[in-house]
């Protein structure tokens, strides 16, 4: 499932990249059981950022960032002009975005998997 891909010098430039992939049966029926279950990997690893793709097969394909908030500290203006969605830990959106947590394109209510009424909402209430 975890790749560190190569170590060779110069195909890590900066940081680790560190993939993941999996294939899940109706993972859009415990998505919020998934982000619990990966935010606790996250906030055990040293690391930057995340982005996760989720393609279903019915639903359509989503988009998702974490931002550290212990490494990056983003003004308050980024945070809303990026559309983030500010935690104790993590800075999170939605959408197509850049490694640094920009968006690339206008964020619509298509990339919001909250807004697609699959039980699904963010930050997530864990009561």
């Amino acid at each position: 499932m975890f790749s560190t891909g190569t170590k060779e010098v110069p195909h890590q430039y900066f940081t680790s990249i560190i993939a993941f992939a999996a294939s899940y049966k109706n993972i859009e029926d415990h998505f919020t059981d998934f982000v619990i279950k990966f935010e606790h990997v996250l906030r055990n690893i040293d690391f930057d950022t995340c982005k996760l793709h989720l393609e279903t097969e019915f639903l359509g394909d989503y988009n998702f960032m974490w931002v550290n908030k212990k490494i990056n500290h983003m003004k308050n203006d980024d945070v809303v002009k990026n559309q983030l969605i500010e935690t104790d830990t993590f800075y999170f959106g939605y959408g197509n975005r850049t490694k640094y947590g920009t968006l690339r394109d206008t964020l619509n209510d298509t990339d919001c998997f909250d807004k697609c009424n699959f039980g699904f909402s963010y930050p997530i209430n864990k009561e």
